[in-house]
């Protein structure tokens, strides 16, 4: 008699059905890590492209306090022509033209977020 190992009750594998809840429980603790990246680089993003334009605004504000100083023509010269540049300049991000990257997409879409996760809330309890 040949010895099958395989029609051993002990060794045989539980049926899918009983695994179900640890594939799940799996899944989404997969998906939901998969969700921390993906919100922890649009927050990233968001608050490098805000800093930018602060920095941005910030110096402006201090070339025209610098400006006030006196010093060589020619330094004053190149001075009002930079100061006249970051006048006509509007230091924003966008995405293509659609959209302006900044802290307000970042609360725009937390707003969306979570009015989307109360509607789907509201559908799941009875």
């Amino acid at each position: 008699m040949i010895f099958d190992h395989r029609n051993r009750k002990s060794d045989r594998l539980p049926s899918t059905s009983e695994n179900k809840p640890h594939y799940l429980t799996f899944y989404l603790l997969i998906l939901s890590f998969q969700l921390l990246v993906y919100l922890s680089r649009i927050v990233n993003v968001c608050y490098s492209c805000h800093r930018v334009c602060s920095t941005a605004a910030r110096t402006h504000v201090l070339l025209q306090e610098f400006q006030s100083q006196e010093m060589e023509d020619s330094a004053s010269k190149e001075l009002n022509i930079f100061c006249t540049q970051m006048e006509s300049r509007s230091f924003e991000f966008s995405a293509a033209g659609f959209f302006v990257v900044d802290l307000k997409l970042l609360h725009s879409i937390l707003g969306s977020l979570f009015t989307y996760l109360v509607i789907l809330i509201q559908f799941q309890t009875p």
